[in-house]
């Protein structure tokens, strides 16, 4: 082979071999571009996709937040320039020394989805971080003159437990919140005692630690409680308040007095003696209660206050009386009372299925007298015409109520409401209830009424009567 075939030759393959390098380098190039490109596309997605999940979960802890509001917490009824320092500094206990802030934080939403006028809880994360000492002791000052240390105490307790147990420096942290708050030690580890209550929602174990020295803290975290108390839910020296989620059965209580306050709410009241026996109170609440078989014997009480409730007799009857050998005798009532200078305000409630005997109006077997109906009132007459009873029935409804009586006395049936000779000065309204069925059973010439016997003052407006008696000698609808 001459030269120039060789160089020939020897072109060729270099241009061939330069042409397949560049070809392997060009598609190991373009691979690795590729993989590049694929590999930020999907860093990229998957950081689009993270940041769409996690603000999805961010709604689904707002939603179980706003779902589960703490309602009736003290804050919420604060101004607004107290509310966000309370919940500036809910942020700071939920995120020192803590790395795992998630529960803390939808305890804090808890509380804000109850409250008006709140910021975006991210604001409340960066105020946290530009705490000051100034800003410390401002808060402490709001806290005290509002009286919010107890509640915001339990509330840093509640965040810092919310993943377990806190750490040293956690602890350390609290108690010198507390020093601040004005607790002295015996009172944080009272308070604390509270705190692991409502942690563990212990309904036994609560009402345990309840006693009339620590009033101050059972007002505060009547928020939380009502989440999970059955029963007693407050006891102090001046209330005493009973209360339930799911109307559980009263205790076999049948006295209570000497507070200034009772109030009973969404509990079942149905109890073996037949009788609650309610006296020497301000103010007495009944809300939203089922009042089974059982009368409410009321004495010495200024205020009462009965709404949405539902009285109704189930049972045997409360009294028997024989009258001779052989016929016997009841009286079942819903309401009887000894009252001077009351007023009674009893709206949206239910009467049902009442049986009531009426004996003489003067025959004092029968807890003053002797005369049944739902409500009787008696007492010795008032030396003073201002010392009246005030009596409101508004949006009630009573229905199969008979009354029966004493042959020689049947004057005296009423079904509904009856007030004692002696009570000259009563009264009483009845406005937008509704009767059905509620009459008196005896033969008589006589006039049946629903509503008898003295008032200085009788009104009716808008009343609805079905197969029932009149309402009142003295009535007129107007």
């Amino acid at each position: 082979m001459n030269k120039k075939s060789e160089t020939d030759t020897i072109k060729k393959v270099a241009k061939k071999t330069k042409s397949d390098t560049n070809k392997r380098v060009t598609k190991k190039t373009e691979t690795d571009t590729n993989k590049r490109v694929t590999k930020k596309t999907e860093t990229n997605t998957n950081k689009d996709i993270n940041k769409k999940v996690e603000t999805v979960r961010r709604f689904f802890s707002d939603s179980k937040a706003s779902n589960h509001p703490v309602k009736e917490h003290p804050i919420s009824k604060t101004d607004e320039y107290i509310r966000n320092m309370y919940f500036d500094m809910l942020c700071v206990a939920a995120q020192y020394e803590s790395d795992d802030t998630e529960n803390a934080f939808t305890l804090i939403k808890r509380i804000m989805s109850a409250c008006k006028n709140v910021q975006p809880f991210e604001e409340y994360i960066r105020r946290s971080m530009e705490l000051t000492v100034g800003k410390t002791a401002e808060f402490i000052k709001q806290c005290r003159d509002n009286k919010l240390c107890e509640i915001f105490f339990v509330d840093s307790l509640l965040i810092s437990c919310s993943n377990g147990t806190p750490n040293a420096k956690q602890i350390a942290f609290l108690a010198q919140y507390g020093d601040m708050l004005g607790f002295k030690k015996a009172e944080m580890t009272e308070i604390s005692e509270f705190a692991a209550a409502i942690l563990k929602q212990d309904s036994d174990g609560y009402q345990k630690i309840l006693n009339k020295n620590n009033a101050y803290i059972q007002e505060a975290v009547l928020c939380y409680t009502k989440e999970f108390i059955e029963g007693m839910i407050l006891n102090t020296s001046k209330k005493l308040y009973y209360y339930s989620q799911n109307f559980k059965e009263f205790d076999n209580i049948n006295i209570l007095k000497d507070y200034d306050e009772i109030k009973i709410e969404n509990m079942k009241i149905r109890l073996k003696q037949k009788e609650m026996h309610i006296s020497s109170v301000k103010n007495l609440i009944l809300e939203n209660c089922y009042v089974l078989s059982t009368t409410l014997c009321l004495s010495s009480i200024e205020k009462i206050k009965i709404n949405n409730c539902n009285f109704k007799w189930d049972r045997k009857p409360r009294y028997t009386y024989e009258k001779g050998k052989s016929n016997v005798y009841y009286c079942n009532r819903a309401i009887e009372a000894d009252l001077y200078n009351s007023k009674i305000m009893i709206s949206n409630t239910k009467f049902s299925d009442f049986s009531i005997y009426s004996f003489n109006a003067f025959d004092y077997r029968l807890n003053g007298f002797g005369v049944g109906a739902v409500f009787c009132a008696y007492g010795k007459q008032n030396d003073q015409k201002n010392d009246f009873v005030d009596i409101t029935f508004e949006n009630c409804e009573f229905t199969n109520i008979q009354t029966d009586c004493e042959d020689k006395f049947y004057e005296y049936g009423y079904s509904v409401f009856y007030a004692s000779p002696l009570a000259y000065y009563y009264e009483v309204s009845v406005k937008d209830c509704y009767f059905s069925n509620c009459k008196t059973t005896y033969n008589s010439t006589y006039t049946k009424y629903l509503f008898g016997y003295n008032f200085i003052e009788f009104k009716a407006k808008n009343n609805k009567l079905i197969d029932s008696d009149i309402l009142g000698e003295h009535m007129q609808e107007g």
